[in-house]
């Protein structure tokens, strides 16, 4: 599971995101692919990536949307045609 990092704790979107980018960027597109899979089995009821997922059971935490847990995960996808540049 993606969450795994925060051993004790409910996973953080924003995180997970980055790990899936990370994959992504570093050619392992399964681990990418399993992370994205994970973010969008636990978005809120309107599609939004939640700050957080409850490790009891899955449900959005806090349900704030974040715009950055967004940006990561549509920079993670298209990165899956090629490369994306540095900042």
């Amino acid at each position: 599971m993606p969450g795994r990092p925060w051993l004790g704790s409910d996973p953080w979107t924003p995180a997970t995101a980055s790990f899936a980018l990370a994959a992504m960027a570093g050619g392992d597109r399964p681990a990418a692919e399993e992370r994205l899979t994970w973010l969008l089995d636990h978005r809120t009821a309107l599609g939004a990536f939640p700050e957080r997922v409850g490790r009891d059971g899955g449900a959005p935490r806090s349900v704030a949307p974040l715009a950055w847990t967004h940006a990561l995960v549509l920079l993670t996808l298209v990165s899956r045609e090629g490369r994306i540049p540095t900042p």
